[in-house]
């Protein structure tokens, strides 16, 4: 082989390598929106136990989710979206479901959320999990699961 022929497939190679990295590799952008949507995905877990705390405790659903930071441990932080800082929305359906919603970035589905699929979590409670993009409501039982 000449020195020609060694220095053009010396440099296929690098290139392949670069391009196999690149799509390996989630961008920056990707990694900071997939962090957000975990946020959102922990908010609207503890608004979740919240609300389910307050109906054990009173026994109705809240009006609103706004007062749940006194009592039952929800800082006012976690009820609104942390990167355009609106409040997740709360609507009581009837006396035993309620309804949050959340605007998500990515598709839980897609590759550059594959982090937020954790193990095994019931089959009633894992919608936050498997959530498309864009606003996104779930509907939940008011009481815990026995």
């Amino acid at each position: 082989m000449t020195r020609r022929a060694i220095a053009v497939a010396a440099s296929i190679f690098v290139a392949a390598v670069v391009l196999a990295s690149l799509t390996l590799m989630q961008s920056p952008g990707a990694a900071r929106l997939r962090k957000a949507d975990q946020v959102r995905i922990q908010d609207l877990e503890a608004i979740r136990s919240a609300v389910r705390d307050y109906v054990r405790d009173e026994g109705r659903l809240p009006e609103s989710v706004d007062f749940l930071s006194a009592r039952w441990g929800i800082g006012a932080k976690r009820l609104l979206d942390p990167v355009t800082g609106t409040p997740y929305r709360y609507r009581a359906l009837d006396p035993e479901h309620f309804e949050l919603c959340a605007t998500f970035a990515l598709d839980a589905g897609s590759e550059a959320n594959v982090d937020l699929r954790r193990g095994p979590v019931p089959a009633a409670e894992n919608e936050l999990l498997y959530h498309g993009s864009g606003e996104q409501c779930f509907h939940f039982v008011s009481a815990w699961p026995k």
